[in-house]
């Protein structure tokens, strides 16, 4: 198993029937599982609940080292109080140096999307479901195409509105919740202004120590 994958390592487990990704610590590794103690307070105001176990099955792990984000997917064995059991990965890839850590949250976006020089813009809604200084993923009740320009607005808990900031799709998958069609967008963030980058760092840094506060 890739040595990166410890204990102490932070995890963020997406399910496939929910948008909102759950965010815990790595506590325990052997040769048959890992198990991951989930942080009961995800930073924007509201808790995580404890998984269902209808939830049972596979789940995606993005973990969080010191050096890099790494990427796996897993079988959820079983979930007892805020503990999730998780089987032994076969294969963990390194998806990209950590450069911006990733806050999971529940924000509401504003989405600009240009429409060309005779056809106005338009505005749609969405929801934030991470975000860094680098990005965001977006639960998006439209189409969008990677390599699509758009522009957000956005106003973070506690901290006030971002001013209006360039972004382009880098991935997109399709998602369904509820009955109901929509995407999972990761945009990358461009030309953020020093100050809402400043501000933005804020944010995600208080979060993080919220939830380590509640975790201990």
């Amino acid at each position: 198993m890739e040595r990166k994958i410890c204990k102490g390592v932070k995890a963020e487990i997406g399910f496939a029937d929910s948008p909102v990704s759950m965010v815990g610590t790595i506590v325990d590794v052997n040769s048959q599982r890992l198990v991951v103690s989930l942080t009961q307070d995800q930073g924007a105001g509201r808790s995580a609940a404890t998984p269902k176990t209808n939830r049972l099955g596979g789940v995606r792990v993005v973990a969080t080292a010191n050096d890099a984000l790494y990427r796996f997917t897993s079988t959820l064995l079983q979930s007892s109080d805020s503990l999730l059991y998780l089987s032994f990965p076969g294969e963990v890839q390194r998806v990209q140096r950590r450069e911006d850590v990733r806050q999971p949250c529940l924000i509401d976006v504003e989405v600009k999307i240009p429409r060309g020089e005779r056809v106005p813009s338009r505005r749609a809604r969405a929801t934030a479901v991470n975000i860094s200084c680098g990005g965001l993923l977006i639960i998006f009740d439209g189409r969008l195409e990677v390599g699509d320009a758009v522009a957000l607005s956005m106003e973070l808990p506690d901290g006030g509105p971002l001013a209006e900031v360039a972004a382009r799709v880098v991935r997109t998958e399709p998602y369904s919740h509820r009955g109901q069609e929509l995407m999972r967008v990761a945009l990358r963030l461009e030309r953020l202004q020093p100050a809402d980058r400043k501000r933005l760092t804020q944010f995600i840094t208080k979060c993080q120590v919220k939830a380590r506060a509640t975790s201990l």
